[in-house]
Formats: structure tokens, sequence, C-alpha cells
């Protein structure tokens, strides 16, 4: 059963997303990038509603009004499983901005979504990871982005929050941007890395409040990453809203 409803929820994002795809580049394209904050705000929240009504997963989230005003922001996002992306489209951040590696451009066809919704891809190289990360962060100050990334790097194996990389907290530094915390509680249970079946039940996702960098990329790191252990430890907190 589990198996049969996780092959048709993939099969439906897939066709969702392909369609999306035809559908709204033209339009971003078109309109030279004006319109892909009004359509993203729209998409984010749709895709992940449709994803956790077809794989039976009711999301539960607190803490929204952390991300009102206007203020660039780092979203820092706990990556456990691949239903951190059903988790961080419910939030429904304002002008949200993925950072990834560079090396997801030569991974067709979701390289063409992630450079549809204005994704900030990064070099691992020294030299040029430094001038990377200067233009991203004008780029996040002046168009007051939301960035969206998981400062792990990758799925944990075992649910629990894997050593934090100190890149975000540069860009933070750098953009003059807040970071807000966001904890998702329970996606490794429903789809734990390197298995696909998607199993129904409750995906908790706390939004705490925003704190400001320091300038201290590798002590802002090691503090927000012992806070989340703790949140991660003591599990969720009664949720104010549904997804």
């Amino acid at each position: 059963m589990v198996a049969a409803r996780s092959l048709w929820t993939w099969s439906v994002m897939a066709l969702f997303t392909l369609v999306c795809l035809l559908v709204l580049a033209p339009l971003i394209v078109l309109s030279a990038g004006r319109l892909r904050p009004p359509l993203l705000r729209w998409l984010q929240p749709t895709w992940a509603q449709l994803a956790a009504a077809c794989a039976g997963i009711d999301v539960q989230i607190s803490g929204r009004e952390h991300l009102e005003g206007d203020r660039p922001r780092v979203l820092v996002i706990n990556h456990s499983s691949t239903l951190d992306l059903v988790a961080v489209g419910a939030v429904a951040a304002p002008r949200p901005c993925p950072v990834m590696k560079r090396e997801v451009l030569w991974m067709p066809p979701m390289n063409l979504v992630f450079l549809l919704i204005g994704t900030i891809f990064l070099h691992r190289g020294k030299a040029s990871a430094i001038d990377a990360m200067r233009g991203a962060a004008e780029r996040v100050r002046q168009g007051r982005l939301t960035v969206l990334v998981s400062p792990e790097g990758t799925r944990s194996p075992d649910g629990r929050v894997a050593p934090f990389k100190k890149g975000p907290f540069h860009l933070a530094a750098q953009a003059d941007a807040d970071i807000v915390p966001v904890v998702v509680h329970g996606a490794h249970r429903l789809c734990p890395r390197g298995d696909w079946r998607v199993r129904p039940g409750v995906l908790t996702v706390e939004v705490h409040a925003p704190v400001r960098p320091t300038g201290d990329a590798g002590a802002d790191a090691l503090a927000l990453h012992a806070a989340y252990q703790r949140w991660l430890e003591d599990g969720p907190a009664p949720s104010t809203e549904g997804g």
C-alpha cells in the first residue's frame, strides 16, 4: 500500500512539475523575470500542498509570523529527507531563492526547474566561491530575498542534525540578512534517506525567531547547530496552524 501510494505521489508530482515548467517558464522569460516572485509565491505552497495530499501527510506549521516584514533572510533548514522540500514549500516564505552547489546545473531535468525559480548557484573552488558569495549577497540584499539553504549540505542518514557548514552564515553577514531557523520534525521517519517510499503521517515545521549574524560565521554555525540539536531532541511544539 505504501509503495503504491508513493509511486502515485511521485508520478503526480513529476507531471505537475513538468506542466509548471512548460507553462511558467515562457511567462518568466517573456517578462524578463518580473513575474517570477508572484508565480513562485503561488507555486511553492501549491506544490507542497499537492505533494502532502497525495502522500497522506498532514503538515503542521508554527511561527510563520517570524517571516513577516521586508528584510532579506537566510532561511536555515535541517535536512534529513526529500520531504524537507514539502516542509519548506508549505512555509511559503516571501521572495524565495534556493542556494545550491553549481554541480546541480548538470542534473537534468531538475536543473531547468532550479534555473526557472532563480536559484543561486555557488562554486566550490576557493577563489570562485568567494566571488560568487559576494555576488549572491548583493543579489539577496537588493532583492530582499529569502534564501533557502541547508547548512548540512546533504541529507542526514539517521535524522540527527549533521555539522553545519559556514557558507550560509557568511552569506547572511555579507547580505546583512536575518538568519531564520526552520526546524523540520518527522521527515526522516516518513521518508528516510535512501528510501523512495513515503509513509503517511504528520510533518511538523517550526519557524523560530530570526537572529542576527555576528560576523563570525564559525561561531554562528556552532551556536545554531547546538540550538538545532536541542530543538530536535525536545520534539515538536504544538502547532498553531495546519498546512
